[in-house]
């Protein structure tokens, strides 16, 4: 039996240590998770498998409590947020105790910022999809009917005004907050995977692979064809470009024709040929049209 080869452009591959990991004080006295002590030395202890089958891999990263045992576990099960460190070197400092003499290993702070980030983002995001206006006017502020910018824990900016970007002005109107939060993600998402010239950039690069053949009986045939890739250089890249994926196929709004409020269409939600919002509006629509046919 022929068993196509999965030819997701976005498919992305990991390590993570068989070991495991644990925190340890950096020379910069620093917390830094880094490969347990000799287990990166060993060969043959990289597992590698791809984190992205867990399609919602970014909210579990967005909901983990950032204590280091949860975030070793998360290590422990998908790999660390990236690999610019190689084999650590162990200083003994006295019986019993160790001091890495490394750098490059994510700090504590680190991963509590970026999940942070995340969560706040996917916040966000959830706040839009179940119209939840209260929470997305704490960061969307308006100022009169032609100004409108959005303020976070890490950056404020302004959306629209008369002389930036006044053409959005058309598409916000006062004081809608769903669609400036939907530019929102847009600007900020794009501030992490597309923007090189931001400090909190993440590379993402494509690149021209062969494209394996389909599976035999459990042998993978050879190919001669080409795909296109997009690959992230690490996991927290990844992670971000999974998010980038739900905000663009998870969800599409609609304004509703009876009440004028946005709802959900598409997978998971009222079919795309849908009008209104709920039974009420629509027979509100249909007696509106009724009544303008006579």
């Amino acid at each position: 039996m022929t068993v196509p080869i999965d030819t997701n452009p976005f498919l992305f591959h990991w390590v993570r240590e068989e070991q495991g990991y644990e925190w340890v004080q950096g020379v910069d006295s620093k917390l830094r998770l880094v490969a347990r002590v000799g287990a990166a030395a060993r060969r043959g202890k990289l597992v590698r498998h791809a984190p992205l089958l867990d399609d919602r891999l970014f909210e579990k990263f967005a909901d983990l409590k950032p204590t280091r045992v949860n975030i070793q576990r998360f290590a422990d099960r998908y790999g660390n947020l990236f690999d610019r460190y190689g084999a650590a070197t162990a200083v003994r400092r006295r019986p019993g105790r160790y001091r890495i003499s490394q750098l490059h290993g994510p700090s504590f702070r680190k991963w509590k910022s970026e999940i942070q980030r995340m969560r706040t983002l996917v916040g966000i995001w959830r706040a839009i999809k179940t119209g939840r206006k209260r929470d997305l006017e704490r960061v969307i502020i308006w100022q009169g009917t032609d100004t409108v910018g959005y303020k976070l824990e890490w950056s404020d900016a302004f959306i629209a005004t008369p002389r930036s970007n006044p053409h959005l002005l058309q598409r916000f109107k006062a004081p809608d907050v769903v669609r400036p939060a939907m530019y929102l993600l847009q600007a900020e998402i794009n501030n992490r995977i597309a923007n090189p010239s931001s400090e909190s950039f993440l590379s993402i690069i494509p690149r021209l692979v062969w494209c394996p053949g389909p599976r035999i009986e459990g042998v993978v045939k050879p190919d001669h064809h080409q795909r296109l890739i997009f690959e992230p250089t690490n996991l927290l890249a990844a992670i971000w470009l999974q998010f980038a994926r739900a905000v663009t196929e998870g969800y599409q709004l609609q304004t509703c024709a009876g009440c004028g409020e946005y709802f959900q269409v598409g997978k998971g939600a009222r079919r795309s040929h849908t009008k209104t919002c709920s039974a009420k509006c629509r027979k509100r629509v249909s007696r509106k049209n009724r009544d303008e046919s006579w």
